[in-house]
């Protein structure tokens, strides 16, 4: 047993030609383009390429990829014809010892977005998709898909609910229509008419703290612990390894309720964040209720769910925060058994916060 999509679905999701090819027949719209042999990219020129393109009636800008890489290896966007053949060798000789065939496709126009759905064959979900909001390159490279703060990601997708629901729609059908399984990312366009065009369905997600998978899924309530384990969990009733009403989560201990602090008022409110929202991360769901409190500018307290948890800034959790989830000071000791200091200089570091829950009685 394995985790995610077999050998067919995942050799589909890795061969950008073929993967086209089985979307369109189940009526998936993808982007217009021609596929290069790797033998032959040597021998184009710009004109030739140029009428090849015109025969298709694909216009510039084009993107060019390599058959066969992910994470944006070797992905270049160009404005003209004469750019064309330095783009192309780029693609076909990513990576080195090997010539790969090269797509050049239209560059749609619209929002990007980035779309996780989970499940199988008739039991699949989409979670609420992402919008990516590209920077200079005009493609999302290696650098803004990994590097923080390269790209702008909002999720949800900043559509309203019937493009949304569209987008979802696209996703699940290419999951449908390429086998995918347990986990899958489909990335595409949603033109101005309201248009889905899938340009990259990965049979995997990517799995860091801060990947779409889970900011989707903190949309839907799950922390990075629930939603790692419900995937695991799925598979397991899958290959029939666990009950279809059991689950491995089940624990009936009394658990600790621990309030984790971050944020705050100091300067060092960003690496509190990230302090806080690691140990949220890694404390056992099997001995522990874990409950993110966030510290505003304003010294006040905030119990904030997972989708907030998940934000990149303290000024964006600040942005979204809401007045039912204030609590006062005086209420710590109702909710919780134990505090965990996330919070870093200031009043944090300097006994203001310590003396405060030491009158409070709070561990």
């Amino acid at each position: 047993p394995y985790f995610g999509s077999k050998v067919l679905a995942s050799a589909l999701g890795m061969d950008k030609q073929i993967q086209k090819t089985f979307l369109n027949n189940a009526g998936i719209q993808t982007a217009a383009g021609i596929c290069l042999a790797g033998h032959t990219v040597a021998q184009h020129t710009a004109e030739s390429l140029a009428l090849l393109l015109k025969e298709k009636g694909i216009c510039a800008p084009y993107v060019v990829k390599p058959r066969g890489e992910g994470s944006s290896f070797g992905v270049s966007r160009v404005e003209s014809t004469q750019e064309l053949i330095a783009a192309v060798k780029k693609a076909a000789y990513t990576t080195p010892g090997i010539v790969q065939d090269v797509l050049i496709e239209e560059c749609v126009a619209g929002m990007e977005f980035s779309c996780i759905v989970i499940g199988e064959a008739d039991d699949y979900s989409a979670l609420e998709p992402t919008e990516i909001v590209r920077s200079h390159t005009g493609i999302f490279d290696y650098e803004q898909k990994y590097m923080p703060g390269a790209a702008l990601k909002y999720t949800p997708a900043r559509c309203d609910l019937f493009a949304r629901a569209a987008i979802k729609k696209a996703a699940v059908a290419t999951m449908r229509a390429l086998g995918f399984s347990t986990l899958g990312r489909i990335d595409g366009i949603l033109k101005n008419d309201g248009t889905v065009v899938i340009i990259d369905p990965n049979s995997f997600s990517g799995m860091s703290p801060a990947s779409f998978a889970f900011f989707q899924a903190a949309e839907h309530g799950m922390s990075h612990t629930q939603f790692v384990n419900h995937l695991i969990e799925y598979e397991l009733r899958a290959y029939g390894m666990i009950a279809p009403e059991k689950t491995t989560l089940e624990h009936e201990a009394l658990k600790t309720r621990v309030g984790v602090m971050l944020g705050g008022t100091s300067n060092e409110r960003e690496i509190s964040l990230e302090s806080g929202r690691n140990v949220v991360y890694k404390l056992s769901p099997h001995s522990y209720e874990v409950t993110p409190i966030f510290v505003s500018s304003q010294g006040e307290l905030f119990q904030i769910p997972h989708r907030l948890l998940v934000k990149n800034s303290t000024r964006v959790i600040e942005e979204l925060l809401e007045p039912s989830m204030r609590i006062l000071w005086s209420e710590l000791p109702k909710k919780f058994d134990f505090i965990f200091l996330g919070l870093h200089g200031g009043e944090g570091e300097n006994g203001t916060i310590q003396d405060t829950l030491e009158m409070l009685g709070m561990p």
